[in-house]
């Protein structure tokens, strides 16, 4: 995955558990430590400063300096986590294989797992705040939640391919792209 912040500001997660930054729009990238040694399969920042990524057998990383150290963080999971999304420097959501959504509101110190009723892989995550927030995954799985992950409604996306990713710009405004 890849995240950009500004035009200059960004980091992909990539093979060998490398995690890569640029600071000029991508003309170079640097290849940061990542002190969890798996595979990355996702990564979010909200500023320059702060981010997180989460990667197989449950890994995630948090740095609060750009990248220049990255934290090992405990997320309750061996599954891999394919997705993650904050919207501050508190709350987040992760999810990956196996159906697994987790939710932290203490910048990801601890996680909370949150039931979705999926056993199938979730490859996207978009969250608006600490209550409200929408998975996709495998056959055009969507499910929402705006109650913090105690009950997730489905909600209706036209396919059965796989969902990718998923966003959305407040309550009502969204995508999903994916397979056919």
């Amino acid at each position: 995955q890849i995240c950009f912040v500004d035009t200059s500001h960004g980091w992909f997660t990539g093979d060998g558990g490398n995690i890569f930054s640029t600071d000029d729009g991508g003309e170079n990238w640097t290849v940061q430590t990542n002190p969890a040694g798996q595979e990355m399969k996702s990564i979010f920042f909200i500023d320059t400063l702060n981010g997180w990524a989460g990667g197989n057998g449950g890994a995630g990383v948090h740095t609060n300096d750009g990248g220049e150290t990255w934290t090992q963080q405990t997320t309750g999971t061996n599954e891999a986590m394919w997705a993650i999304h904050f919207t501050d420097t508190s709350t987040g959501w992760a999810a990956g294989t196996g159906g697994v959504v987790y939710r932290t509101i203490d910048g990801g110190e601890n996680w909370e797992f949150k039931f979705t009723g999926s056993s199938g892989f979730l490859y996207g995550v978009s969250c608006l705040d600490e209550t409200t927030a929408w998975v996709a995954g495998a056959h055009g799985f969507i499910r929402q939640t705006t109650n913090g992950g105690q009950n997730w409604v489905s909600q209706v996306s036209g396919t059965t391919g796989y969902l990718h990713s998923i966003q959305f710009v407040d309550a009502n405004i969204g995508w999903a792209v994916g397979d056919v």
